[in-house]
């Protein structure tokens, strides 16, 4: 049965009939046909909601929202795609809550109709998954056990609610009877459906791997270079009946055709392009359809590398359908071909899935969590685990645990490094299959830390939001891992887990087997080596919380910032006997705890990889799990031992420190302890080793142009370090040119204030916080929300979170802040961006990357210029470059090009207006000015326009900002223009 609340009353279609509606109190009467039958809604909340406050009781464990339904029944396939599910499955024109009754039943047909045509061995696994879900929830919570037996009848009895025989908008989409019964039946249990099961990325590449690059490689030719302008200059704003998303006319955008040309023309030439691709600009066309026309001419492989997934999922989702359109329209063919290609843990590992199967001691929650994700691996075509939908399991939230183990499940599905090495293994692991994939293809979006790593992929690429780099570089070249990280692995083998660890399940499954063979010593082994490397790492944790002490009680004797390179004195001195008998000792526990501990590893992997070969010989129970515990395990091992290793450095027996290497140890809030070996100047990483591999490239960004001029991203990306190699560097020198694209939005619709009555946090930080959460919770509640408040510190974020949220929920408003919910940031985005009423508060990835145009952000507060905090890494740059010399090249550069990004949140259309709160007091101060120039502000004399930058007090900013959004005298006639002062918190 299907059914909508609306304003007036209820909709609802019953099983062959049409469509009944009622109004006022017939909507009672007619809510009771809902009673004991599943009920499919658009959504489920506010529906009850409706029903409720018309004083209509539904048994709520039989309501379903159409968006939970989708989630649970194919969350790889149209569940992942509900826009796709609405208007091409449905035919509704509007959003989710626009759904009528019919377009719900035609919805629900298609979902339906997806999973009835899945392989007979993969409805075999949902079917039996169901019933051993079922029959733990049958006794612990029998109402939401009714829920699942009602969704599973829906699936295989379709006759008792779907329209005889009906396609959907000329699809074929019939359904039939017994179709999960039949594939129950088939199939003794669930693991001998597992068996036969295939996930649907387990197919063999079609046609030979493309190159990354060739000897004949060419630019692209006068008639290719006016292809590119022509689409889209002419050919795009066109497209779509000429029309955006929103209704409006299209035209041209000046700066995305600049862009394109220069693109266009770099392509082939050998050198890298620095671009400058304001706001606004449209720069992943751009770059996307000069890329992949370059890629197809040349028959080479060419990378897209965006910075977050967000960016990656929205180049990919987005914009590449409308590039190759584009291609196609101006006489492209054949038309290149295209991948996504992410890291390996962003994919399913179908071993892993198998190896997480519950058994039966496991309870409801775990079954149900694994069941929603054993659905997504066998609907989804690609397996990208960033697009399992997070509401799959709540029809049966009611569960105790099941949003906990379905966050651990999802956590632990993703392929590890060499974790499928047999071919059979290889073919049903999604990362596999998304590699040979992306082989296969001219164009990849892919992500920065992706082409870091394997510059051997991609030898032609675009880095867009390239301000990243340094920072990306520095993750990527970096080690650190802590000693409580360390001792759960090794716990977890054994021991700390009374006996459920991967090599006690072992032996306990081959005790008294006389067949086991030389394994049985390689078992002995392991234990062994995990023993000495439990034993290793305590002595070195000692070690370290020695040297940890030491350094306290040097601190006192050194200036600020000159106690990052006591880890290297305190080694080599002590070797040295330059700290005497004590030093020595001190410094040769450190060594031979390091030593200890980094020998049990190797040995420890050894004897994990010759018991995972040793299973071939023997028949133990669950054999094929085991095997990838060893495994994973030993992918573990290898890791930790990859980044425990190079900490206390040694060549031919003798440490040998690394001048360009920061080694440390972190003390953490918690009392734990890292080890840290960090790339000390990741740009001269860049420039030195990876742009020279390069065969050519774009960077881009809309901050690339800082303080007027190119040279400080020069700097910072490390391009002015290749295009000046050293005399021991036997390479040319890289050719770097740059270009700045013109401007896209009239920045006449931003105004920018900085109040002059904030206390400064340098002296007053609890003022400074105070004012700030009242500035924020004043305005939203007369604005209504719409706000996005940028800190630079959670422990602020969660004290100004705190403090708005009970005053601005009486007042309407949501707050959501950055690690206060539990959510992810693209959650916390996404429920900005829909509910219409909310005020945001965040840090880090909100500064750049989230993107929130229109109505749904009109107000940005910035609270702090975002400088970093100088730590005992900042300082040890500063002793390898000079103060002033990293200030110049990281440290203001990176603060700046946040300080734009920050500010580039609010402009995201060319009708988007909205303003600014700055309320760091910093801002105005002459030896911080150029954030000022960082932005677009109109200038004094009037020669150049822009935002309008106010120094006044609070109370006046507000007014001001008010007058300028034109609701001054809504807030007055609702009682609402109060002084900033007077609101209280």
């Amino acid at each position: 049965m299907f059914a909508r609340a609306t304003p007036d009353g209820l909709e609802v279609l019953e099983p062959g009939t049409a469509v009944r509606t009622a109004t006022g109190e017939g909507a009672g009467e007619l809510a009771e046909v809902l009673r004991g039958a599943v009920v499919v809604v658009p959504r489920r909340e506010p529906f009850l909601r409706a029903l409720g406050g018309r004083g209509v009781a539904v048994a709520a464990e039989v309501v379903v929202g159409l968006d939970d339904l989708a989630a649970w029944l194919s969350p790889g396939g149209l569940g992942s795609d509900l826009e796709r599910l609405l208007t091409q499955r449905a035919g509704v024109r509007g959003g989710l809550d626009d759904a009528a009754p019919l377009a719900l039943e035609r919805a629900t047909r298609a979902l339906v109709a997806e999973i009835q045509s899945l392989p007979l061995a993969s409805l075999g696994c949902i079917a039996r998954s169901w019933e051993e879900a079922g029959a733990r929830l049958a006794a612990s919570a029998p109402e939401v056990a009714r829920r699942l037996t009602l969704l599973a009848r829906l699936v295989d009895r379709p006759s008792g609610w779907a329209g005889a025989g009906e396609s959907v908008l000329g699809a074929d989409v019939d359904v039939v009877d017994g179709r999960l019964v039949g594939a129950r039946g088939e199939f003794g249990d669930l693991d001998m459906a597992l068996a036969e099961a295939s996930p649907p990325w387990a197919e063999d590449p079609q046609g030979a791997p493309i190159p990354p690059d060739h000897k004949d490689v060419v630019p692209l030719d006068d008639a290719d270079r006016d292809r590119v302008e022509r689409a889209l200059a002419e050919v795009l704003p066109n497209m779509g009946g000429g029309r955006t998303a929103r209704g409006r006319p299209m035209s041209a955008r000046p700066a995305q055709v600049d862009v394109a040309k220069h693109v266009a023309a770099s392509l082939g030439t050998g050198e890298l392009l620095l671009l400058h691709a304001p706001t606004g600009t449209g720069k992943t066309l751009a770059y996307l359809v000069p890329g992949l026309l370059f890629a197809q001419r040349n028959g080479i492989r060419f990378g897209f590398a965006t910075f977050t997934k967000a960016l990656q999922r929205q180049a990919f989702d987005r914009d590449l359908p409308i590039a190759l359109e584009l291609l196609q329209r101006t006489g492209v063919d054949p038309l290149p071909k295209v991948a996504v290609l992410k890291g390996r843990a962003n994919y399913v590992c179908w071993r892993a899935l198998l190896s997480l199967a519950p058994g039966p001691a496991d309870g409801a929650a775990r079954w149900l969590a694994w069941c929603n994700l054993l659905a997504f691996s066998l609907t989804s075509p690609d397996g990208d685990l960033d697009r399992v939908p997070r509401n799959g399991i709540d029809p049966f939230a009611d569960v105790d645990g099941v949003e906990v183990e379905w966050e651990l499940l999802r956590r632990s599905l993703g392929a590890r490094t060499s974790c499928c090495n047999r071919p059979g293994d290889r073919l049903r692991c999604a990362a596999e299959a998304a590699r040979k994939k992306a082989e296969r293809s001219h164009g990849v979006v892919t992500n920065h830390a992706f082409a870091l790593a394997r510059p051997e992929f991609f030898r032609h690429v675009v880095f867009d939001e390239c301000e990243h780099l340094h920072d990306q570089a520095h993750g990527a070249f970096s080690r650190s891992v802590s000693l409580s990280r360390a001792k759960r692995l090794l716990d977890d083998l054994s021991g700390s887990r009374r006996g459920r660890g991967v090599l006690d399940t072992l032996r306990r499954s081959v005790s008294g087997m006389l067949a086991f063979g030389s394994a049985e010593s390689e078992l002995d082994r392991a234990f062994q080596a995990r023993t000495r490397g439990s034993r290793a790492l305590t002595r070195l944790g000692s070690a370290c919380r020695e040297f940890a002490r030491w350094r306290r009680e040097r601190q006192h004797e050194r200036r600020d910032g000159d106690d990052h390179g006591l880890l290297r004195e305190y080694v080599e001195s002590g070797v040295d006997g330059e700290r005497g008998d004590a030093g020595l000792e001190q410094a040769e526990k450190l060594l031979s705890g390091h030593g200890e501990l980094c020998r049990a590893l190797q040995e420890l992997s050894v004897a994990l990889g010759a018991l995972s070969e040793g299973l071939f010989e023997v028949r133990v129970p669950r054999r094929e799990r085991i095997r990838f515990q060893l495994d994973d395990t030993r992918t573990d091992v290898e890791e930790l031992l990859d980044a425990i290793a190079p900490w206390l450095p040694l060549k031919e027996g003798a440490l040998a420190f690394d001048r360009g290497t920061f080694y440390d140890v972190e003390e953490r809030p918690d009392g734990d302890l890292a080890l840290e070996t960090r790339v000390l100047l990741p740009h001269e990483y860049l420039g030195r080793f990876h742009y020279p591999k390069l065969a050519g490239g774009v960077l881009l960004s809309a901050t690339t142009l800082l303080r007027g001029g190119f040279e400080d991203a020069r700097r910072y990306l490390g391009l002015a370090r290749a295009a000046a190699p050293d005399e021991d560097e036997e390479r040319e020198p890289v050719r770097v040119s740059d270009h700045a694209a013109p401007e896209s939005f009239d920045y006449g619709r931003v105004r920018v204030f900085a109040p002059d009555d904030v206390p400064d946090y340098r002296s007053d930080k609890r003022g400074w916080l105070e004012h700030g959460a009242r500035l924020v919770a004043h305005l939203a509640a007369r604005t209504g929300g719409r706000t996005l408040a940028l800190y630079t510190n959670l422990d602020d974020l969660a004290r100004v979170g705190a403090t708005i949220a009970p005053f601005l929920a009486e007042h309407g408003v949501e707050t959501l802040v950055q690690g206060a919910q539990g959510w992810s940031a693209e959650r916390l985005a996404d429920r900005f961006r829909t509910h219409g009423r909310a005020v945001l508060l965040g840090v880090d990835s909100f500064w750049f990357g989230a993107d929130f145009p229109g109505e749904a952000l009109e107000y940005l507060v910035i609270a702090k210029l975002p400088y970093g905090v100088p730590d005992r890494y900042h300082h040890a740059q500063c002793a390898a470059m000079g103060r002033e010399e990293q200030r110049r090249t990281i440290y203001q550069p990176r603060a700046l090009a946040r300080f734009r990004q920050g500010f580039g949140r609010l402009m995201r259309r060319v009708d988007d207006r909205g303003c600014v709160f700055v309320l760091d007091r910093r801002f105005t101060e002459p030896r911080h000015k150029a954030f000022g120039r960082e932005l677009p502000l109109a200038s004094a004399d009037g020669e150049r326009t822009g935002a309008r930058c106010t120094r006044t007090s609070t109370d006046d900013s507000i007014r001001e900002a008010l007058r300028h959004m034109g609701i001054e005298e809504r807030v007055r006639a609702e009682g609402l223009d109060t002084d900033f002062s007077e609101t209280w918190l």
